[in-house]
């Protein structure tokens, strides 16, 4: 990434996803929980992709996506 710029995603997930849950099942990714910064971003997740390659990334929204599925209410 040039220029200096930061690309940083915040993720709402729907009201009827358990987010504890996904935090207390989730051992691959690494995702910031919303509710750090404070109780009112509780259903947010906070992704920081310039970490990774954009192979891992992809990989990293699949895994999350399928843990998502196992996390809905």
């Amino acid at each position: 990434m040039g220029g200096g710029g930061l690309i940083v995603f915040w993720v709402r997930l729907n009201d009827n996803i358990d987010v504890q849950k996904l935090f207390r099942i989730n051992k691959n990714i690494i995702v910031i929980p919303g509710h750090v910064f404070d109780k009112k971003f509780s259903q947010y997740i906070f992704i920081l992709p310039y970490a990774v390659s954009d192979d891992e990334l992809e990989e990293g929204f699949s895994v999350l996506s399928r843990l998502i599925e196992r996390c809905i209410k």
